[in-house]
């Protein structure tokens, strides 16, 4: 298994930090749009009183540069209606790939995969490790068989950090650290990695958000977990035509702190599709992204609104199958 999580922060580092500093940083994140975050409840999620381990900063061996691969039969992206959350599910005859796996005060990714027929995920990606982007990642673990784990290299202090974190330790699962420039291909799918750069501060989790672009023959899906407007605009400055996306899933559930107007205009995607809950604490999605979404004509899905968002597409075209019309 590449790049184990290993090693330990420093004693000190981490002794009097809570959850509740977690939701601090959030509050943080959001400070810039008058929000209040709170990512995971103090009196549940405790850190706890084990040193945290941390993950190595090793990738493994680039990834070579990747070739168109011959397409065959549909895909299907599921976008999963896991309240405030992000899940999103890619299924194709040839491989299946799970991008973060929900909430931690919830439990109902395992059950998504089950009706679905899931009980193989050739890659687990986790852009970054608050709780709701990896709340049920232990629970995926335990569900069903994991290849491959792709992680952003952040780390944080909660106990949800630190069930998923020995959840991978104890599979036997690959791990890997991808950067910016890297690109592979898995199946029939190609993922070209957007952010977060060498250099990255780590402790920023969302600016250290794992982004990449999705290819399926001429179809281009494009996430970018909950970077916001200065990673964004890095990545305009460095990634240029990998950002064009035909799909784009709103960064940070639709929070004014991402999906910029410039950041728009470099993807163009035609579909724009965010996660959240309804009635949510932090009024995602914003109105200035909902407006700038549609002042460009982007056909607009939101699972609040529609429930889980699904696309197929053969590689050329799309159809999108929203549960609520």
């Amino acid at each position: 298994m590449l790049g184990l999580f290993v090693m330990f922060v420093m004693i000190g580092v981490v002794a009097a930090v809570s959850d509740s500093d977690d939701a601090d940083d959030m509050a943080d994140d959001d400070a810039v749009a008058g929000e209040a975050a709170d990512d995971e409840d103090p009196s549940e999620d405790e850190p706890s009183d084990e040193p945290e381990p941390e993950p190595e900063t090793e990738t493994g061996s680039e990834p070579e540069a990747a070739e168109d691969a011959p397409l065959n039969g549909s895909l299907e992206v599921h976008y999963l209606d896991v309240g405030q959350a992000d899940a999103t599910l890619f299924i194709h005859d040839e491989v299946t790939v799970l991008i973060d796996t929900g909430d931690w005060q919830r439990s109902d990714v395992t059950g998504y995969l089950d009706a679905l027929g899931v009980d193989r995920l050739d890659l687990l990606v986790v852009t970054h490790p608050h709780a709701d982007h990896i709340g049920q990642f232990d629970e995926v673990m335990a569900a069903v068989e994991v290849d491959e784990v792709w992680w952003s290299g952040s780390v944080t202090t909660t106990q949800t950090f630190e069930r998923a974190v020995a959840a991978l330790e104890e599979s036997t699962a690959a791990y890997e650290e991808p950067r910016a420039g890297q690109s592979t291909t898995l199946g029939p799918l190609l993922f070209e990695i957007v952010n977060p750069p060498d250099d990255v501060d780590l402790d920023d989790l969302h600016d250290a958000s794992l982004s990449f672009r999705i290819s399926y023959g001429e179809v281009r899906f494009l996430f970018t977990g909950d970077a916001e407007a200065s990673t964004e605009q890095r990545m305009v400055d460095t990634a240029g035509e990998q950002l064009d996306a035909d799909i784009l899933q709103l960064g940070h559930h639709g929070s004014s702190t991402s999906t910029t107007a410039p950041f728009l205009d470099a993807v163009g995607p035609q579909v724009a599709i965010y996660s959240a809950s309804e009635g949510n604490q932090y009024g995602h999605p914003h109105d200035e992204v909902i407006e700038r979404v549609q002042g460009a004509e982007i056909e607009l899905y939101g699972t609040p609104v529609n429930g889980t968002v699904t696309v197929t597409t053969d590689g050329s075209d799309w159809d999108i199958s929203p549960e609520v019309e």
